[in-house]
């Protein structure tokens, strides 16, 4: 006997919101320098991601993850960057958000305590609690049309 297909309740829609992706790093698809005339994806946060992403492979980071989630946070970018373990964070900007500061200056104490407890999770995931690491920052501004008018990165950004 085998079991009807499952049918979604009358108040929900078969598509309603989809389940969250899995726990744990995921790596997207490689991403080539914006310098080279990128299609960067829709949305300042993608689009910044996208930037920051070739920017540190241009410095010789070599990426180990993106968009890793735990329940403490998210982190953006993990790459190793010679024997050190760098977890990034990506802060994007507008021309016209530029108003409300520069990138590098909205990562609040609240954000850097989720990145330190997600970093630490990542060691500990990847049994590799005894590694030299680092939050680093990655700002990108963006211009109007949304082409990258600057990315730059700041090691050890964040103190842990």
């Amino acid at each position: 006997m085998t079991t009807p297909p499952r049918r979604a309740k009358a108040s929900q829609s078969p598509h309603a919101e989809k389940p969250p992706p899995p726990q744990g790093g995921r790596v997207r698809e490689r991403v080539k320098s914006p310098a080279r005339g990128l299609n960067l994806p829709p949305g300042p946060g993608k689009a910044g991601e996208a930037a920051a992403d070739a920017h540190v492979r241009s410095l010789g980071y070599k990426i180990l993850a993106r968009n890793y989630r735990t329940s403490q946070g998210e982190v953006d970018i993990v790459a190793l960057d010679g024997d050190t373990i760098a977890f990034i964070e990506v802060k994007t900007r507008r021309a016209s958000g530029l108003a409300f500061g520069a990138p590098e200056e909205s990562l609040t104490r609240a954000k850097q305590a989720r990145l330190i407890a997600a970093a630490q999770s990542y060691l500990a995931a990847s049994s590799l609690s005894d590694a030299d690491w680092r939050i680093d920052l990655v700002a990108v501004e963006l211009d109007r049309a949304g082409r990258v008018t600057r990315a730059e990165l700041f090691k050890g950004a964040v103190g842990g």
